[in-house]
């Protein structure tokens, strides 16, 4: 290959090299268009305040008092099987009843996720 064959081939190369360039800059440039083509930035927008969830909550008196539930009402909680249900009324007999709520963690089988579950179902008295 002589020194004219070898300069061609180079510039060939540099022009395809400088094609795909151009090539990749106006791919990346039309996804950025296209992508933010269906967005809005205006500032001066109306800013609509989400509302909050309704909580999931039950009726002061419809709550199970775990000072006197029985066995059934124990295990009608979610996640309250008959196991963990004799365990709480075996805790409440031994330590004259529960003073709050948050007492439940002390009943084996009780943890912290199941505790915050059943916080919204129990009353301690």
């Amino acid at each position: 290959m002589n020194k004219y064959e070898r300069l061609k081939n180079e510039r060939i190369y540099h022009k395809e090299l400088v094609f795909f360039g151009i090539y990749f800059l106006l791919c990346v440039v039309a996804i950025g268009i296209i992508d933010y083509s269906g967005r809005n930035f205006s500032i001066n927008k109306e800013i609509i305040p989400i509302e909050p969830a309704v909580e999931d909550t039950v009726p002061e008196e419809q709550l199970i008092d775990i000072n006197t539930a029985t066995l059934e009402e124990l295990m009608s909680l979610k996640g309250i099987g008959e196991v963990t249900a004799q365990r709480i009324i075996d805790y409440r007999n031994e330590n004259n009843g529960f003073l709050d709520v948050d007492e439940l963690i002390k009943v084996k089988g009780i943890g912290e996720a199941k505790l915050n579950s059943l916080r919204k179902y129990v009353t301690a008295g």
